[in-house]
This record gives structure tokens, C-alpha cells and sequence, in this order.
């Protein structure tokens, strides 16, 4: 087959791809925006909208819980995971419904496929069925994101899950541990904690959320001190082991002393790493720093000039 021609081409259709294949169409480009998922990207399939979703509902059954304070007879608040599931997927599925209609109303052709450069003007597409696209451009904004990072002695599968796997829990575990306390860890903590889960957090260095302002901090370790959470800070996670025929979370502190963590499941979330070396950039000359990051003047301008 003949190469499909573009003005415009955007790899990846998260809040800045689909944005910028919105705004090239409208202002009349020949645009196409590639997404090898689902439109929407990380933040609206399993990011932001789905995580604030659950942090809502959790924080509704914590006050009905807490409704007698204000004479508010409830008892006890069961909680049915497959419901609350299927309520949070119809919010994702409305706005990822929303941004492709915007997309094909301001004429931009959405490509379903994997990306990857093949020169500094083309790449091609391979879709899920195996079939290969080639196309060529006159300009690319690559936008592809990033990924969950892991760790060689947390490999994930079954209960050791990234935040994506932790967002489809349709069930309330008896102990949910997180392994890092940044925002994604303590965010999907702290609605499992809420449904009734006992927490544990698991953080490398001295305090929660490194580089926020230590007095929001110390207001967020008091309310999981007063609900019975447990925080290990400068511990570090080892492995994963059984115990009494249930998993647990292999760890030690600053002192060297090893812990056993009863943990049916483990959330690993220490952090994100760009998909830079999934587009074959090479082939397209792109320069990666150390980082992992695409080097970009203050337009977000490659050493590519035409590649943003």
C-alpha cells in the first residue's frame, strides 16, 4: 500500500496529544494523532480521572461511615466492588467518548496502532491485527508519555500490581501495601484505606510526598496515624515472601532491622519512565538524555527542528 501523507502526525492521544491534533485540525493541517491504546491516554483511562473517581467515592463512604457525629444513624457501609467498578468505567468511557468526538468533528483521522520512526519524515503503524502503515509527515509532535517503573525484586503479576491494575480492583483487600509514597501510591493508599483496607506505606526516604511542603505533610501523616495506617519511612522494600500461607512484603529499616508485611496486595509506585524508547527515535536522529527524555530548546523543539 501507498504511505498516507500528513501535514501534522501526533504520537499518543493523552492530554497533550489529542489536544495538539485537535488544534492543527482546526487550524486546518492535514493531521493524523496515533494512539496504540485507547484515546485519552494515561490520564483519562487510568490516571487521573479514574483514580479521582474512586478518591470521591471513598471519601463518601468515610463520612457515611463517620455520619453518626452528626446524629446520622447509617451502620455499617458494605461496599460492592463490582458496581463501584463499572460506575467509575462509565465516567472514563463518557470522557474518552467525548475527546474522539472532538477529534473526527475538527477533521482529525485517528490512527490505532504502535508508532515507531523509520526516518526523520516517516514511521510506520502496526495495529493489533499485525497490519503495518506507512506514513510520512511534515512535521510530528511526539507525545507519547510514560510508564509505570518497576523493580527487578517486585515483579509484577497477580497481587503485585502498578497503579493501571490497582484501578480495576473490584474487591476491598484485608491489607493493601504501597511500595513508595509519592501521589499515585498515597492516592489509590488511601481509597482501598477508606473502603476498609488496613493500609501500610512503604517510602525509601525520610518523609511522604518528597518535595511537597513538610507542614501539608505532617496534616496527611496525622490522619493516617488517627486511622490506624502504618507508615515505614526510610525503609526499603527487599522481595516478596509468605507467611502462614499468605503473601507478604519483604522489607527493612534504616537500622537494618528486616519486616514481614501482611500485604494481600502490593501496589508498586515509585515513579514513571518516558516512553522515549519505544519510537524508535533513532531512526528519526532524535537526541535522549540520561534521563530518558527527548532534549527540547523552550518550544519543545528536538535537535529534529520539525519534530516537537
Amino acid at each position: 500500500m501507498p504511505p498516507e501523507n500528513y501535514q501534522v502526525v501526533v504520537i499518543g492521544s493523552g492530554p497533550g496529544g489529542y489536544v495538539a491534533g485537535i488544534r492543527a485540525a482546526q487550524l486546518g493541517l492535514k493531521t493524523a494523532v496515533i494512539e496504540e491504546d485507547k484515546i485519552g491516554g494515561v490520564c483519562l483511562n487510568v490516571g487521573c480521572i479514574p483514580s479521582k473517581s474512586l478518591i470521591y467515592a471513598s471519601g463518601l463512604v468515610d463520612k457515611i461511615r463517620h455520619g453518626d457525629t452528626m446524629g446520622l444513624m447509617v451502620g455499617n457501609v458494605d461496599v460492592d466492588g463490582k458496581k463501584l467498578q463499572e460506575w467509575k468505567s462509565g465516567i472514563v468511557k463518557r470522557l474518552t467518548t467525548g475527546v474522539g468526538f472532538l477529534l473526527n468533528k475538527n477533521g482529525a483521522t485517528v490512527i490505532h496502532g504502535h508508532a515507531e520512526f523509520t526516518s526523520p519524515n516517516a514511521m510506520q503503524v502496526k495495529g493489533e491485527d499485525g497490519e503495518v502503515k506507512d506514513i510520512q509527515f511534515e512535521k510530528c509532535i511526539v507525545a507519547s508519555g510514560a510508564r509505570a517503573a518497576s523493580l527487578p525484586f517486585l515483579p509484577i503479576g497477580g497481587n503485585v500490581m502498578t497503579y493501571r491494575e490497582a484501578l480495576d480492583i473490584d474487591w476491598v483487600p484485608e491489607t493493601f501495601t504501597v511500595v513508595g509514597g509519592g501521589v499515585i501510591g498515597l492516592e489509590l493508599g488511601s481509597v482501598f484505606w477508606r473502603l476498609g483496607s488496613k493500609l501500610t506505606v512503604v517510602e525509601l526516604t525520610d518523609a511522604l510526598l518528597p518535595g511537597t511542603d513538610p507542614e501539608l505533610v505532617k496534616v496527611l501523616e496525622r490522619t493516617f496515624k488517627k486511622g490506624k495506617a502504618k507508615i515505614h519511612l526510610e525503609t526499603s522494600a527487599t522481595g516478596i515472601g509468605e507467611k502462614d500461607g499468605k503473601q507478604t512484603l519483604l522489607a527493612k529499616d534504616k537500622k537494618g532491622k528486616e519486616l514481614e508485611i501482611p500485604s494481600e496486595v502490593i501496589l508498586v509506585a515509585v515513579g514513571f519512565k518516558p516512553n522515549s524508547d519505544r519510537v524508535a527515535a533513532e531512526k528519526a536522529g532524535l537526541e535522549i538524555d540520561d534521563t530518558g527524555h527527548f532534549t527540547v530548546n523552550e518550544h519543545r523543539q528536538t535537535n529534529v527542528p520539525h519534530i516537537y
